[in-house]
């Protein structure tokens, strides 16, 4: 009996660049289904991200942090930044909190609310020039209708003689309707009000001694 002999080992043949081809072309249609899912997902999440909108844009604007009373003068405490889209940003609103720190508020500011020019009182409002100063009117009921920005001529009734006179002219109202009870009789409504220092001692002169009214301009 003539005794099995193995086959001879088979030599590697070396790799061509045809081989390398046709193997490649076999592991396509191997997985060409796994292929075909993957591309589907990458065109569909594609196509949601140019479908998605732009991430707004926001401008940084000066805040209130907390309510403030008109006449007051602004501190860093009393300011903090926002973000708010273009669409939402008051014309002039402030920026840096630099520009508003040392300024006094034309008017009460609730929380939260954007800081503007027109938020402030001039600069010479916080200068020697000008002063903010109490006018009590005797009707507490006008007091009331009185707000922030409104310029007054003032009146002073004497009492004793019946004669009015003008005792100042075109003064800006910081902060109107302060105090008073428009039900209560003798009871007097509050403004604060930016004038010079003479007519600061007018107005203080005019209401120890007369009833004050406005009439507006």
């Amino acid at each position: 009996m003539t005794p099995r002999t193995s086959p001879p080992a088979r030599l590697d043949r070396p790799l061509t660049a045809r081989s390398w081809v046709v193997g490649f072309r076999r592991a396509l249609r191997r997985h060409r289904r796994k292929l075909a899912i993957l591309a589907t997902l990458a065109a569909v999440l594609t196509g949601l991200t140019a479908l998605a909108p732009p991430r707004p844009d926001t401008v940084s604007v000066v805040t209130a942090a907390r309510p403030l009373d008109g006449g007051h003068t602004v501190t860093p405490d009393d300011l903090t930044r926002t973000a708010l889209p273009p669409d939402a940003v008051p014309v002039g609103a402030w920026s840096d909190p630099a520009e508003v720190i040392g300024r006094t508020l034309a008017g009460p500011l609730p929380a939260r609310q954007v800081l503007t020019p027109t938020s402030l009182l001039r600069e010479r409002a916080s200068r020697t020039s000008s002063v903010v100063a109490p006018l009590p009117l005797a009707d507490p009921r006008v007091a009331q209708l009185v707000e922030a920005g409104d310029q007054l001529d003032v009146l002073a009734a004497d009492s004793q003689s019946g004669k009015t006179k003008v005792v100042a002219t075109a003064v800006r109202v910081v902060t109107g309707g302060i105090g008073g009870d428009s039900d209560a009789t003798g009871s007097e409504g509050l403004v604060l009000v930016e004038v010079s220092p003479a007519t600061a001692t007018a107005l203080a002169a005019a209401a120890a001694t007369s009833a004050l009214s406005v009439v507006w301009r």
